[in-house]
């Protein structure tokens, strides 16, 4: 019912994501002609050096830029809900820097502790990277969802997060100090996020795990309208507000951790396009307002990918760098002109 007013809307973002999906595929640093890259997805490609570009290297790419981006975009979209902040994103509560704190202890740590043999190219690979990501960011997840047992006040656990983040923060600092060079320079293009690296087995995990985020998401459509008019409204219309907020944590914490394990935190999307959506669509429905998150986040992220391959260029450009560049702008734009919760 909601749905049906917005139905031309949600077909535009539809043709939009496969644009960006096939845009992903075409388009890249490495020029491919469109006949090849026809051939090549229909199993009928003979060059082998561009057929592993296109299958192992853009393609698990662009599902892993839609699945981000739709992961950030809502989880954003129920941070915002929950602590009535129009700046609050999906890493507010400091899971993007038990992310951070992982990866440094992994890659800049080695002189706390070091690894062997088979251990050691486990540990330093992407996968290792991503367990290391996902550990840290698990940690912080974890104190969190203590604190919002014992914590009734969501502005009370925004500010847990904050001080979370912000001690993180600096033990990370702290590492990079003494940190090599080499390892430093690896921990800095780690937090630029990209998609371009993913390999089909990690898109998987990734999905999966992103499913369960989902599914909490949607489960919890009904409550977040009911948290739009606060705790109180909230609670006089039978939501339980502790079990919903709980809810929400976790759910944010798997899509929003999921995605900074394997891509880097991605910085501004799961910001702005919350409040895009609501430019786009004028509604504060939340069921509307979920879908229409998911389906532009993907959509983002996906045409950022694309910007940050540079077709036609040697060169590629770190995804922050383009999300940051076109994000920024909007965010300022919306504390100016928005100032009020929405």
């Amino acid at each position: 019912m909601f749905l049906s007013k917005h139905f031309l809307l949600f077909v535009v973002l539809v043709l939009l994501l496969c644009a960006a999906f096939v845009a992903q595929l075409f388009l890249g640093s490495v020029a491919v002609p469109a006949t090849t890259v026809v051939a090549i997805l229909s199993g009928n490609g003979n060059d082998e050096i561009l057929s592993r570009i296109i299958l192992e290297n853009r393609l698990p790419g662009a599902v892993g830029a839609l699945i981000a981006g739709s992961a950030l975009a809502l989880s954003g979209f129920m941070m915002q809900i929950l602590f009535r902040n129009p700046v609050a994103g999906p890493y507010v509560l400091g899971m993007s820097s038990g992310a951070n704190l992982g990866v440094a202890l992994l890659l800049m740590g080695s002189s706390f502790f070091s690894f062997g043999g088979v251990f050691s190219r486990f540990f330093y690979s992407e996968w290792g990277i991503a367990l290391a990501a996902a550990v840290g960011s698990s940690v912080v997840f974890l104190l969190v969802l203590v604190a919002a047992k014992r914590i009734t006040q969501s502005v009370s656990l925004l500010i847990v997060g904050l001080m979370l983040g912000s001690a993180i923060s600096a033990v990370v600092e702290l590492l990079q100090t003494f940190a090599g060079e080499s390892e430093l320079k690896q921990f800095v293009l780690w937090t630029f996020a990209s998609f371009r690296h993913l390999t089909s087995q990690q898109v998987l995990v990734m999905a999966l795990c992103c499913s369960v985020g989902f599914v909490l998401s949607i489960k919890m459509m009904k409550p977040l309208q009911a948290l739009q008019g606060g705790e109180s409204f909230a609670q006089t219309v039978g939501v339980d507000t502790r079990k919903a907020k709980q809810t929400i944590i976790i759910a944010t914490g798997i899509l929003a951790g999921t995605v900074t394990a394997f891509c880097g935190p991605v910085a501004f999307v799961g910001l702005a396009v919350p409040h895009l959506c609501r430019m786009i669509f004028k509604t504060a429905n939340t069921v509307t307002l979920t879908f229409a998150c998911v389906l532009l986040g993907a959509v983002v992220c996906g045409f950022c990918n694309v910007v940050a391959s540079m077709p036609g260029s040697d060169y590629a450009l770190p995804v922050n760098v383009v999300t940051s560049i076109l994000g920024a702008p909007f965010v300022v734009y919306i504390i100016i002109k928005q100032p009020k919760t929405t």
